[in-house]
């Protein structure tokens, strides 16, 4: 997926477009982690979309995923979510 990204993010730089990937479980961009690796492995211009309620899924701890993302963070967005602690894993 790296050099589709770097195609991509040269691109898009090259058109003043910032690109905000959503970290997702089960997909390539899942956490604080993987979001860094494709930045440093691309360019500035690759950040995130930013939605706790997938870091909950996790149970990664979204204010140091803040912390941790910075300015990298293009996007916010957020839903309801709740952990039902009574329900099995």
């Amino acid at each position: 997926m790296i050099p589709y990204w770097q195609k991509t993010a040269q691109f898009a730089k090259e058109h003043g477009v910032k690109l905000a990937i959503e970290m997702h479980p089960g997909f390539c961009v899942y956490s604080v982690e993987t979001a860094l690796a494709l930045r440093e492995a691309t360019a500035d211009n690759v950040g995130t979309n930013f939605d706790p309620s997938h870091l909950f899924w996790q149970g990664a701890d979204p204010v140091h995923a803040i912390r941790a993302l910075g300015k990298s963070i293009y996007h916010f967005h957020a839903k309801d979510t709740v952990i039902d602690r009574s329900m099995p894993p």
